[in-house]
C-alpha cells in the first residue's frame, strides 16, 4: 500500500475510534437516563440530553473529518468514494480495523436508537400521566367552597 494511502488509513481510522468513543457516551447517557427514569429524577434526563446534544455536536466534527478523509482517498485513488473501501479490504491490514471499527459504530448506534425509543416511549407515558394528574388538580381546583 503507498505511504499516501496508508497516512490517510490511519487518520481514518482514529477518526472513527473517536467516533466510537462519542457513541458509547451516548450508549451510556441513555442507561443513565433510564436509570433516572426510574427515579423520576426528570431534571437530571434533561442534564443529559443537553449533553448528548454538545456529544452529537462532536459526531457531526468527527463525520465532517471523515468524509474529507474519504474524499481525498477517493481521489487518490482514482475511486468513487463508495468504492474505496471494496477496493482497500482486499489489501488487509490497516484497513481491516477500519471496517471493523465502522461495523462496532454502525451496531452501537442501532442499540442506542432501540434504547433512545424505549426512553422516548416512557418519557410519553410519564408525561400523559402528568397531564392526567394536572388535569385533576385543576378540576379539584374549579370545586367551589359552599
Amino acid at each position: 500500500m503507498r505511504d499516501d494511502v496508508k497516512k490517510f488509513i490511519a487518520g481514518l481510522t482514529q477518526r472513527y475510534r473517536d467516533k466510537l468513543e462519542y457513541v458509547k457516551k451516548l450508549l451510556l447517557n441513555e442507561s443513565d437516563k433510564l436509570h433516572y427514569m426510574k427515579s423520576q429524577n426528570m431534571e437530571r434526563i434533561f442534564d443529559l440530553i443537553e449533553k448528548d446534544n454538545e456529544i452529537i455536536e462532536e459526531i457531526d466534527a468527527i463525520d465532517y473529518d471523515i468524509s474529507h478523509i474519504e474524499t481525498a482517498l477517493s481521489n487518490i485513488m482514482g475511486l468513487n468514494t463508495k468504492d474505496i473501501f471494496t477496493h482497500l479490504v482486499a489489501e488487509r491490514g490497516e484497513v481491516t480495523e477500519v471496517v471493523s471499527l465502522r461495523n462496532d459504530i454502525r451496531d452501537a448506534i442501532k442499540l442506542l436508537y432501540k434504547q433512545r425509543e424505549f426512553l422516548t416511549d416512557r418519557l410519553m407515558t410519564e408525561s400523559r400521566h402528568l397531564k392526567n394528574s394536572i388535569d385533576e388538580i385543576s378540576r379539584i381546583g374549579r370545586l367551589k367552597i359552599p
